[in-house]
């Protein structure tokens, strides 16, 4: 994860094991990899 507070907060999710702690991560990251490619898809003026 580029956003090495966020994957700290994560981790400390009460209640949550390391594997669904690391598919927790995961998820974040793609959704932020993918909010950051329509973002940048809107600033050319395209749809993701």
């Amino acid at each position: 994860m580029k956003n090495p507070v966020l994957a700290q907060r994560l981790r400390e999710v009460d209640g949550l094991g390391r594997h669904d702690q690391q598919i927790l991560i995961e998820m974040v990251d793609a959704l932020l990899a993918r909010s950051q490619a329509e973002n940048v898809a809107l600033r050319r003026g395209k749809t993701a």
